[in-house]
């Protein structure tokens, strides 16, 4: 298909990846998020969890194997993160 401007699918998905984020302050709702680049950062997921939660970015606190994700320029796969992986979303309350 010689100058399609079809979008090929199958590369769009190589590079996002399907994380399910359990909201703990809320009932433990649960938010479905399915296309996260796979380059993403920490504070890029906290963006996208600000608009699915209501939680402003500075006050989120994500956790990934009972490990809070501290460092907002690591991108999730440093932190081992990958496809149909699940976090936990609190509201952090120690404001200063």
């Amino acid at each position: 298909m010689e100058g399609s401007s079809l979008v090929d699918v199958t590369k769009f998905k190589e590079k996002t990846i399907e994380l399910l984020v359990q909201n703990l302050t809320e009932d433990d709702k649960f938010h479905n998020l399915e296309t996260v680049d796979i380059d993403a950062t920490v504070e890029d997921l906290k963006c996208i969890l600000e608009i699915e939660s209501l939680i402003p970015v500075d006050q989120q606190a994500i956790f990934y194997k009972q490990s809070e994700l501290k460092e907002d320029r690591k991108k999730l796969v440093d932190y081992g993160i990958g496809n149909n992986d699940m976090l936990q979303l609190t509201k952090n309350n120690n404001m200063i």
